[in-house]
């Protein structure tokens, strides 16, 4: 599922190469995709004609701005992505949106499992309320950070994976940044010493800018990284070479390294 980083890659794409062009044509393929409360209709008046201004993110979700001082928003899914499309080059069939703009480029929607939403909003502030969205992850300050933990008593692995909380972290990077800490994505949030909220937060930080840095993309990501392991479903822990713990918490398959991360 795509998460913070592959958002934030997905928002610079669209920043570069679909702001300020007038908007010709709008194609939805599919309604299933259109977040409730947004039609056909809605996104076809709002957009066409008009031109998108400016890129925003909250977590996992992405943001335009149109001319017209409306948003349009997208999140997405299991498997969604953002592709940028040459006037003669074939939409791939799972586009079950696309924007075209006058010079006949399209900014595409890849929505294969179709569990992606996109919706047109009065503002960007406006829908990160109405889904009480908490704090992006990668602007936390230590302070906050500390305050979401004592407000959020749970498990580690839940916590950072509560869009309330804090947003942008899902199943892959919250088992990275508790790797990278040292810390056991079973302990509680309140039992977590000063020491321990420190690595916290300079991981969460860490990890986060360095996979942007990465495209997003595991491969480029450090051998040294759990990710490493994880994708190449390895046994041994890319730190002390012992056993990868796989088990469920909190509803998903947490990633982890007993003998490096304390209960």
């Amino acid at each position: 599922m795509p998460e913070l980083p592959d958002v934030e890659v997905y928002k610079r794409r669209v920043a570069r190469t679909a702001l300020n062009k007038p908007i010709a044509h709008v194609h939805v393929g599919d309604e299933q995709i259109l977040e409730q409360g947004t039609s056909r209709q809605a996104l076809a008046a709002n957009l066409t004609g008009n031109t998108l201004t400016h890129t925003r993110r909250r977590g996992k979700y992405l943001g335009a701005d149109t001319s017209d001082d409306r948003c349009l928003v997208l999140h997405f899914g299991m498997t969604g992505k953002i592709e940028s499309l040459a006037p003669d080059e074939p939409p791939p069939r799972v586009a079950y949106f696309q924007i075209e703009f006058d010079d006949g480029r399209r900014m595409a929607f890849l929505n294969q499992r179709k569990l992606g939403r996109v919706s047109i909003d009065d503002s960007f502030e406006r829908f990160v309320e109405r889904k009480r969205l908490g704090p992006d992850a990668l602007d936390l300050s230590p302070d906050r950070l500390h305050d979401i933990l004592d407000e959020h008593p749970s498990g580690m692995k839940s916590l950072l994976m509560n869009q309330q909380a804090l947003a942008g972290v899902g199943n892959v990077y919250s088992d990275e940044i508790l790797f990278q800490a040292g810390i056991s994505p079973k302990r509680r949030s309140r039992d977590l010493s000063s020491k321990d909220r420190a690595a916290l937060h300079r991981k969460l930080q860490h990890v986060l800018q360095h996979a942007i840095e990465a495209h997003a993309r595991p491969r480029e990501m450090p051998g040294s990284w759990l990710l490493s392991r994880r994708y190449d479903d390895a046994d041994d822990c890319p730190s002390c070479n012992g056993p990868i713990q796989r088990e469920t918490i909190a509803g998903r398959t947490a990633h982890w390294c007993p003998n490096c991360q304390r209960c």
